[in-house]
Parts: C-alpha cells; structure tokens; sequence
C-alpha cells in the first residue's frame, strides 16, 4: 500500500471525512452486494473444499435440494443452506447436508459406530 501525504493524514483524520469514506464504501457494498457474496462463498468453496459453485449446484441438483441424512430443504427452520461435508482425513467431498446433520456427524468424530450406538440408545429408550 502506498505511504500517505501528510495531507492525507489530516484529510482522513477529520471527522466528517472518516464518516463520509465510511457511508461511501457501506453505499458501495450495497449496490454490488450479490456479486461480492458469490465471489466470498465462491473462493471459500474452492479455498476449503475444492469445490465450484458450478460443483456445489450439481450436488444440490443430483440431491433434488435436500439434506442427505434428514431430508429437509434449504430455507426451513433447519439451514438456511445446505452445507457441504467432508471427510477431514482426505479433505474428500461425501454431499451436502443441513446444519443440524453436518454438526450431528462431527460432534460424533464422524465415527459410524458412535452413531450406529446413539441409534441404538434412542430406539432402546
């Protein structure tokens, strides 16, 4: 980043000129706002899991827009989007899942048999 003028600092030091760059840049974000959330999830697709949103709607498609394990849709109570799963050992994309199902796998450690147990507790009860 470029060293500031002296008369920068003074500029950017008062007030009414901090206040004005901040309402310019919140304008600017509101005007681009979709574009600059698709390329934020975008990259963090890509970044965490490999994965395109080309990739992701695919997945969603070839799931017909549902949680694998519950079946519930995006938009209900449950996520508000289908988030997607991975195996942490090989970073290898399983599908997508609500929020509540993908917290459900890691809290178990993503262990079958940790769930298979559970299942068996709450069927017994």
């Amino acid at each position: 980043m470029a060293k500031q003028s002296r008369y920068e600092k003074d500029y950017w030091s008062k007030p009414e000129n901090k206040a004005r760059k901040k309402r310019n840049a919140r304008n600017t974000y509101l005007r681009h706002k979709e574009k600059i959330l698709r390329r934020s999830r975008e990259a963090r697709l890509v970044r965490d899991y490999g994965i395109s949103i080309e990739d992701y709607e695919e997945m969603l498609a070839e799931q017909n827009g549902v949680c694998l394990i519950c079946g519930s849709k995006p938009g209900t109570k449950r996520s508000k989007r289908l988030h997607v799963d991975h195996c942490h050992t090989t970073g290898r994309v399983r599908g997508l899942l609500c929020q509540k199902c993908n917290h459900m796998l890691g809290l178990a450690g993503d262990n079958p048999e940790v769930l298979r147990i559970a299942a068996s507790y709450l069927e017994n009860v």
